[in-house]
Formats: structure tokens, C-alpha cells, sequence
């Protein structure tokens, strides 16, 4: 079966709770991710997101998060492209806003 992800997401929306979304272009290559492919899935459903592969720096993160998607970082961290104590502050951040 060859289908978009945008295809997934219709066929299993009415199963599933949330998704967890790798652009798998960019996993672990720090180029950054593709934020127009992660904002087409954000607007195919409202259910919970986490983006996933690509996700570099600190714009990847608070674009992603201003469209209401999580994010799953890896190799950012691991190569010290991004700090465990920026994304904790932006989370506290994050918290005190709701």
C-alpha cells in the first residue's frame, strides 16, 4: 500500500487518540524538518501530534509547538545542537501560559 501520510491519518483517525509523526527525509541528518509537511497533518486532524526527524533548532521547536505539536528530539540533543535546560525552560514557559 502506498499511501500519504495524510491518507493514514483519515483512514485511522477514528482508532487512534493522537500520532506520532517522523519526516523520515531528515531523521538524524541536522538539516532541519520540513514545518510545511507538520502544519498539513496538524490541519488534517485535531488530534494530538508529535513531530518527529529533522528537528534542530530552537524555531523548529517553537514553530512546531505555535501549531499546537509536540516534539520528539533525538539527535539535537545527543550532538549538543540543542540543550535539555533551553527545551525544560520553553516547556516551563509553555505551562505557565495555559
Amino acid at each position: 500500500i502506498d499511501w500519504t501520510a495524510l491518507e493514514v491519518i483519515a483512514a485511522l483517525e477514528p482508532y487512534c487518540s493522537g500520532f506520532l509523526c517522523t519526516y523520515v527525509d531528515k531523521e538524524g541528518m541536522m538539516q532541519g524538518t520540513d514545518l510545511a509537511w507538520f502544519e498539513r497533518l496538524r490541519n488534517a486532524t485535531a488530534h494530538e501530534l508529535i513531530a518527529a526527524g529533522g528537528i534542530t533548532t530552537m524555531d523548529d521547536v517553537k514553530a512546531l509547538l505555535a501549531l499546537d505539536i509536540h516534539c520528539a528530539i533525538g539527535m539535537s540533543i545527543y550532538r549538543g545542537r540543542l540543550r535539555l535546560e533551553d527545551l525544560l525552560s520553553l516547556n516551563e514557559v509553555q505551562e505557565e501560559c495555559k
